[in-house]
């Protein structure tokens, strides 16, 4: 049975996908923004960097504790309060109040508040919906993000074109207005909240990273998110900074990228979530989805056509889901059940810290010298690494994922 049928999952779905659409307008709107105040990749990539790499970061963390919240009031105060700092961004935007610096440090709270409330909004489709209908809920919710990733940007380099940036702004903000509303009125499931004293945080670290040296194939796994973070996706959360340098500050060709990579990476969580490949299969694409990644960069940083480098963003964005989601996929089936949450903790966290200091050393040589070599040296760097880290594996064992 699809959860749309149901009338309260279809306001609270419609609501969602809008919301999420204007994240992912204002975070490409604020990296432009930081881009033209500012004319320094490394600083761009600081305020793109301060948008996602909280939730990644402290989500997990978070999370640990958001299981003995009331999910509705806690969503319903988070969602105001990233309203309100988004409100105060677009306010000083067309007052001419901000400095990068200003600029940073609101995207750094809106990250802040984005960690509080991501735990919550994984699982508020639990308190929606029944649970013969939650499968289908928990399918559309991935569909939803996906498609935003896709949409979101577009939208917005075709906005900041056409209307302008305080607009743009503007457009991500309303569009968060409808979710708001939608938490306050649409009545929820009630859920049993408990807290065991005795299960404290420290340990569940402890159990989840001595569950993790227990199984190579998890350390595998968990090392390749690293590397393909850290080398590959970082290079697509700074795009506003490459396309600002490379192309001369052109917003539609801002769109074109950014909308590739999405494309890349919508096409390959469909195949992945389409139950198709079996996890044999999934381990077989790690490796070298990491080499056609690298080699996609490298070819990032030689394109002078923005036609060639939107390709090349596209398999850089398919290549970067097939290992992150398969790397998460054979994590899970591969952990027990009272572990699970901790060790995928881990590979969130090793994820998002690799893409905050792989973009933020990429800024930092765009600063010095080009983003071109930066990219560069990045799927250079990254090469060798995975090369080194696949021949060692080798001599240990003939079956890397055991």
């Amino acid at each position: 049975m699809n959860a749309l049928s149901e009338r309260k999952f279809l306001i609270y779905f419609v609501s969602n996908t809008l919301s999420v659409l204007g994240v992912w307008i204002q975070k490409v709107a604020l990296g432009w923004f930081a881009w033209q105040i500012s004319g320094s990749t490394f600083l761009t990539s600081i305020v793109a960097i301060g948008l996602m790499a909280p939730p990644g970061i402290l989500g997990p963390f978070i999370a640990v504790y958001a299981e003995n919240w009331d999910f509705k009031f806690s969503s319903i105060l988070i969602k105001s309060l990233m309203f309100t700092i988004s409100f105060i961004i677009w306010l000083m935007q067309i007052n001419q109040l901000h400095t990068i610096e200003t600029l940073i440090i609101l995207s750094f709270i809106l990250g802040i508040l984005t960690a509080f409330y991501h735990p919550i909004r994984l699982v508020y489709v639990t308190i929606i919906v029944s649970k013969n209908l939650l499968p289908s809920a928990i399918g559309l919710n991935s569909t939803s993000w996906n498609g935003s990733r896709v949409l979101g940007p577009a939208i917005a380099g075709l906005s900041i074109t056409s209307i302008g940036l305080e607009n743009t702004l503007l457009c991500g903000l309303f569009f968060s207005i409808p979710m708001i509303f939608a938490l306050i009125f649409l009545s929820v499931i009630k859920r049993e909240i408990f807290y065991d004293k005795s299960d404290r945080f420290i340990n569940k670290i402890l159990e989840g990273i001595n569950e993790i040296n227990k199984k190579q194939i998890i350390l595998v796994c968990l090392v390749a998110a690293g590397i393909n973070s850290f080398f590959i996706r970082s290079i697509l959360e700074i795009q506003p900074a490459i396309i600002g340098q490379i192309f001369s500050g052109n917003s539609i060709y801002l769109a074109y990228a950014t909308a590739s990579a999405g494309f890349g990476a919508l096409l390959s969580s469909l195949l992945i979530g389409s139950g198709k490949l079996k996890i044999n299969e999934i381990k077989n694409l790690i490796f070298p989805s990491l080499i056609v990644g690298f080699i996609s960069i490298m070819l990032v940083s030689f394109s002078k056509n923005i036609f060639t480098m939107s390709f090349t963003f596209l398999i850089c964005g398919s290549t970067t889901t097939i290992v992150g989601i398969g790397a998460q996929s054979i994590i899970q089936l591969s952990v027990k059940e009272n572990f699970r949450t901790r060790v995928v903790t881990w590979w969130s966290t090793i994820s998002f810290a690799c893409i905050t200091f792989g973009g933020l050393i990429v800024g930092a040589i765009g600063d010095k010298l080009t983003i071109n070599y930066g990219i560069l040296l990045s799927s250079v760097i990254g090469i060798i690494c995975t090369g080194f880290y696949f021949i060692y594996l080798k001599k240990r064992s003939n079956q890397i994922f055991d």
